[in-house]
């Protein structure tokens, strides 16, 4: 099997390795400590000084500490289908971040379809997961979420959302919540500790006060350590475990067959913070991979590149987002091709017992 990786994915894993050195560190410092100073006095504003603005329904915002790797974006579908189970009304407000989308632009899906805003959106991945993952739910893509919103009231005066999911919303505290959510991957939970550039935090660990929940994600019997646990319960004391489970293999919309090992060897294409893990759990399903493109998140795929690996392979693997990012190329080739879907697992009886 042979790895090809994109030139942006090269530039992120190199300046990774490169932020390791203890001289590298030193020349970020200054910009974390103006990272740390700018967010804390955004956080003051709001909180003191500028308008929060509430919305008219239960608004749980689900997000990170870290950038990139905890598994959000499974965990508040499995979350929004919980609460249309339940009868509500569902809206999932997503930032679009890796969008064409402009700041003052917004979209508004609903079973996979744009409804209102902008109609030619390109690599909308998430929202459109979200969408096509929840059909009876309304997905709102927007920089400035509370004015999409409003333009959403404005044209669905009827059958208004009962319940609002902020998608990546712990730092979007503009709108106000009644839960919060955080994310924290049960095997780095705050990573070296270092804020950005520095480190992979967004927020000092202090930040979880803020939290009425943290979820440890991709959890096994021996993640997260009892420190990390006491660490996090010393800001906030409500915590649940989250592992996802053995991944399906589904076909898009455009293929109409299961998937089987006669349609072995695949193409991998995977734009994802961990993209092993990923491999590791398709080779758990005994899937043969003759090649795999690794891309930085949220980056177009280089459509050369497939369609020259494609001619070597029975069929195309992809993760839910990066299926969704350029799904017009993906229903145009001639191969099946399949999507890696995460099953979550944890007691949602948690977060319910919270609202």
């Amino acid at each position: 099997m042979h790895i090809h990786f994109s030139s942006r994915y090269r530039c992120l894993e190199f300046f990774l390795q490169l932020r390791q050195n203890f001289f590298v560190r030193g020349v970020l410092l200054p910009f974390s400590l103006c990272y740390r100073l700018t967010t804390a006095l955004r956080l003051w504003l709001y909180l003191r000084v500028l308008p929060r603005y509430r919305l008219p329904a239960t608004t749980i915002s689900i997000g990170n500490l870290t950038s990139g790797g905890s598994g959000k974006t499974p965990v508040t579908i499995a979350i929004a289908q919980q609460l249309l189970a339940q009868r509500e009304r569902v809206a999932v407000l997503s930032r679009g971040y890796g969008s064409s989308l402009r700041r003052h632009e917004y979209v508004v899906l609903r079973g996979g379809r744009t409804v209102l805003g902008k109609t030619d959106v390109r690599h909308l991945d998430e929202p459109r997961m979200l969408s096509q993952a929840l059909p009876q739910a309304v997905v709102i893509a927007a920089a400035r979420r509370f004015a999409a919103w409003q333009a959403y009231l404005a044209h669905a005066r009827d059958d208004l959302p009962t319940c609002v999911l902020l998608d990546d919303g712990f730092q979007h505290v503009q709108i106000e919540r009644d839960l919060d959510i955080v994310l924290l991957n049960a095997e780095q939970p705050f990573a070296d500790q270092r804020l950005l550039p520095c480190g992979m935090l967004r927020e000092p660990c202090q930040a979880l006060r803020r939290a009425n929940l943290v979820l440890f994600t991709r959890a096994t019997a021996t993640a997260p350590s009892s420190a990390h646990i006491q660490q996090v319960q010393s800001y906030t004391p409500h915590t649940a475990q989250v592992q996802f489970n053995t991944p399906r293999l589904l076909p898009t919309p455009a293929t109409r067959i299961a998937f089987s090992a006669a349609l072995c060897p695949v193409l991998f294409i995977c734009g994802v913070a961990a993209p092993a893990k990923v491999l590791a759990a398709l080779q758990e399903l005994n899937v043969s991979v003759h090649s795999a493109i690794y891309l930085a998140d949220h980056e177009p795929v280089d459509r050369d590149a497939v369609q020259r690996l494609a001619r070597q392979v029975q069929a195309m693997v992809l993760t839910a987002k990066d299926y969704w990012r350029d799904s017009d190329f993906y229903d145009q080739q001639l191969l099946p091709v399949y999507v890696v879907e995460l099953v979550v697992d944890f007691d949602f009886s948690v977060w319910q017992k919270l609202r």
